[in-house]
């Protein structure tokens, strides 16, 4: 399963986010932030071996926020100073939740009442 987000703007993405990790029984949490923004070429150096990078040279990030992998997570690349992971493999636990844990739920927030200064429209947010 790949699960991407978006940022605070568009919707309550963190704390959306986090829900959906803890219900899968991940330990990893995003902190959030705004990392790199503005399309940045993280090198190889960012990248970390695995099954999903192999092959990779770069990547290229329109902006992040951090993410705090648990202990049996595996980090996929840092940001451009390499001390934040922006994106990990999180371990899950495939046991099927109870029916009455998971509810629908509807967030309506326009992404400026939350950040009035970002601009969805721009790459870098701003």
């Amino acid at each position: 399963m790949v699960f991407i987000g978006e940022w605070q703007g568009y919707y309550d993405a963190i704390t959306l986010e986090n829900d959906f990790l803890g219900k899968m029984g991940a330990v990893m949490t995003n902190t959030g932030q705004a990392v790199d923004c503005g399309y940045n070429t993280l090198p190889q150096a960012s990248l970390r071996p695995h099954q999903i990078t192999q092959g990779m040279t770069d990547v290229t990030i329109a902006c992040s926020s951090v993410l705090v992998p648990g202990p049996n997570d595996y980090p996929l690349y840092y940001d451009s100073t390499n001390t934040m992971v922006l994106s990990a493999v999180a371990t899950i636990d495939a046991t099927p939740l109870p029916l009455g844990m998971v509810q629908p739920a509807r967030v309506t927030v326009s992404p400026q009442s939350l950040h009035p200064l970002l601009n969805p429209g721009s790459a870098t947010g701003y």
